[in-house]
């Protein structure tokens, strides 16, 4: 069995995938409309999987474009991204709860990303239970998977979601991350971001990539904007990775007293998968999407 991997390198890597944009061309030559979409819904499309993209190019040469009319009313009913985020701050910390000291013990009782240790450590939860918001449950898996197919079912597999239970459960050990209070603020605040990048078959070790996220959303357009489908929508970020003077933040590795950088890849691990189970690589890959799209998309209209 292989390890689970990603193929994502940096911040904005899928801005620069040759089949990517590849695709995504084929798209607007099918549909001229699309070559310019409100900034809600490109990073949707800029970061969904290519099976998903190819599959919505064959619908539209099949003359079927129900699913882009789908995509066009949720963005604008709804902000799904957006929702994640404004809601994730809401999330009550249990210490107390079983699965909250399952995982700061796998986490060895320390900050998975600075190695600091009590008093300020906090369970955070990579997925909260609110990320539906005033939004209804089944739009919004629905159009989750017309980007990422069928990893929405083990997302939602992971997050104790099935066809008769609509509430998340977020007190599961591998929904959570043991974080100092500041490094989940930020986390939270979607200043920082963490990308799972492999997992072993045994799922006992997950590398994880730190990323700041330094945009400035004073600067952007709103979310209703538009932007060119096949463009760069950051053309001044050129240097890829994000960095803390873009900031004026530092976070620090407390057992060496160096700076953390964007780029930085941290391990956790585990004795006991099934007991103690890693950080999902899965949740973390869903929470890796949705915090660049809340963050890249700009705010909502005053």
């Amino acid at each position: 069995m292989s390890s689970t991997q990603s193929q994502v390198s940096d911040l904005f890597a899928e801005f620069n995938d040759a089949d990517r944009i590849g695709v995504i061309r084929e798209l607007i030559d099918q549909n001229r409309e699309l070559a310019s979409l409100p900034r809600s819904q490109f990073f949707y499309f800029l970061f969904a999987d290519i099976p998903c993209l190819k599959l919505l190019r064959d619908m539209m040469k099949n003359d079927r474009q129900e699913k882009f009319v789908e995509i066009a009313n949720f963005t604008k009913s709804y902000d799904l991204a957006g929702n994640l985020l404004g809601t994730k701050r809401q999330v009550p910390h249990d210490r107390k709860s079983s699965a909250a000291r399952m995982a700061t013990k796998r986490d060895n009782d320390k900050c998975l990303l600075t190695k600091r240790e009590q008093p300020t450590l906090e369970s955070a939860p990579i997925i909260p239970n609110t990320i539906h918001g005033q939004i209804p449950h089944d739009m919004t898996w629905s159009f989750l998977r017309v980007f990422w197919g069928d990893k929405v079912d083990e997302w939602r597999r992971q997050l104790g979601l099935d066809r008769n239970n609509s509430t998340i459960n977020i007190e599961k050990v591998h929904n959570l991350m043991t974080l100092e209070t500041q490094t989940r603020d930020y986390w939270d605040r979607a200043l920082i971001a963490f990308r799972p990048i492999s997992e072993n078959p045994e799922k006992t070790r997950i590398d994880i990539q730190f990323h700041w996220i330094a945009i400035n959303q004073d600067t952007l357009p709103k979310r209703t904007a538009d932007v060119p489908l096949d463009g760069l929508p950051f053309p001044d970020m050129s240097q890829r990775f994000c960095n803390e003077r873009a900031t004026g933040r530092n976070i620090w590795q407390q057992e060496d007293d160096t700076i953390i950088r964007s780029g930085h890849i941290f391990i956790v691990t585990t004795d006991d998968p099934v007991r103690k189970p890693l950080p999902s690589f899965e949740l973390l890959e869903l929470q890796w999407h949705l915090t660049r799209i809340a963050v890249m998309q700009g705010a909502g209209e005053d």
